[in-house]
């Protein structure tokens, strides 16, 4: 990618997917995950992602869910708070549409 060109939104959720789960399992374990996950690019189904997320974690899902959506924030310029109601897909679209209008 050349340096001047910004990085779509996919890139960038999968990048806080990829960072968190080497922060929190290691890279041996999260290379196992996403080929268990059928991740292997940069695009990621942000709502199959964290149905997978609870049947592989269980209770321990919204962790590892809180510390991407944490960093996905960063990269909108905002920070992270937990709304009542709100599911990962929510959270990801809020910031997905954060970062579009700041590119305008």
């Amino acid at each position: 990618m050349m340096p001047h060109q910004k990085k779509k939104f996919d890139e960038i959720l999968f990048e806080c997917i990829n960072n968190t789960f080497i922060e929190v399992l290691g890279q041996s374990s999260t290379i196992a995950v996403f080929h268990h996950l059928g991740i292997g690019s940069s695009e990621v189904k942000a709502d199959l992602f964290a149905e997978s997320l609870v049947k592989i974690f269980g209770s321990g899902a919204p962790v590892l869910e809180k510390h991407i959506l944490e960093d996905l924030y960063s990269h909108a310029g905002k920070t992270f708070q937990e709304k009542e109601g709100y599911k990962f897909i929510d959270y990801v679209n809020e910031a997905k549409t954060s970062m579009a209008s700041r590119e305008k």
